[in-house]
C-alpha cells in the first residue's frame, strides 16, 4: 500500500470517527506539519510555538474531518491548514528584535559613546523593521545570532546566492539609515555595529 493509499484509508476511517486512525495520521505527519510551519514562518517561531501550531493543525483536522473532500489529498490538506495557522500566528504578533547593548562592540563606555550607541541601536532597529521579512530574518540571523550564510540558506530554504543578496542589500539599507542620521561610513563598520 502506498503512502497516499494509507493516508486515504486513515482519512476515511477518521471521517467515520475512528480515533486510532486519527492517531496514526498524527504520528505519521507530525514532522511534516512541523517542517511546513518552520518554512512558512519568517522570522522563525520558537519551538514551543511550532509545537502549538502543529497541535492546532491536527485539532482542526479532527474537528473538520468531513471537510476533506479527497481523502487521497490528506497531505496537501494538512499542509494548507498548517500554512494558514502559521501565517495567522505571524499576523497576530509584531516581531521586535531587541538589540542589547552588550552585543555591540565598543572600546569606550563614556556617557557620550553610550548615548551614541543607543541612538545607533534605535536607528538599526527601525531600519530592520522597515525591511521585508525575509531580508530582516537573514540580517538578524547573520549579524545578531552570527549564523553562517549556508546555515541561513538551509534554514530558510533559500539558495545561498539569494541569502547573500539579502545580506548585501540589508547592509546597504542599514548603512543608508545610519548615514541619514549623520553617522560616517568607515571600513564597512559603524562603531563595530554593521
Amino acid at each position: 500500500m502506498t503512502d497516499t493509499e494509507q493516508s486515504a484509508t486513515w482519512c476515511l476511517a477518521m471521517q467515520n470517527g475512528d480515533s486510532s486512525a486519527f492517531e496514526a495520521i498524527v504520528r505519521h505527519y507530525t514532522s511534516y506539519v512541523m517542517t511546513i510551519i518552520r518554512q512558512v514562518t519568517v522570522p522563525p517561531l520558537c519551538e514551543a510555538d511550532v509545537e502549538e501550531l502543529t497541535t492546532d493543525t491536527f485539532v482542526l483536522l479532527w474537528k473538520h474531518a468531513k471537510a476533506v473532500r479527497d481523502p487521497s489529498a490528506l497531505k496537501s490538506y494538512l499542509a494548507q491548514i498548517a500554512r494558514r495557522a502559521a501565517v495567522d500566528r505571524l499576523r497576530q504578533r509584531k516581531e521586535t528584535i531587541p538589540l542589547e547593548e552588550d552585543t555591540l562592540v565598543s572600546t569606550e563606555r563614556t556617557p557620550e559613546t553610550m548615548s551614541s550607541l543607543r541612538e545607533q541601536m534605535q536607528i538599526i532597529a527601525e531600519a530592520l523593521d522597515a525591511m521585508e521579512p525575509v531580508r530582516r530574518s537573514c540580517m538578524i540571523r547573520r549579524y545578531y545570532y552570527g549564523e553562517p550564510l549556508h546555515s541561513i540558506a538551509k534554514r530558510l530554504s533559500l539558495p545561498l546566492s539569494t541569502v547573500k543578496s539579502h545580506i548585501y542589500r540589508g547592509r546597504k539599507q542599514l548603512i543608508a539609515a545610519l548615514k541619514d542620521w549623520g553617522y560616517s561610513y568607515e571600513d564597512d563598520k559603524f562603531s563595530g555595529i554593521v
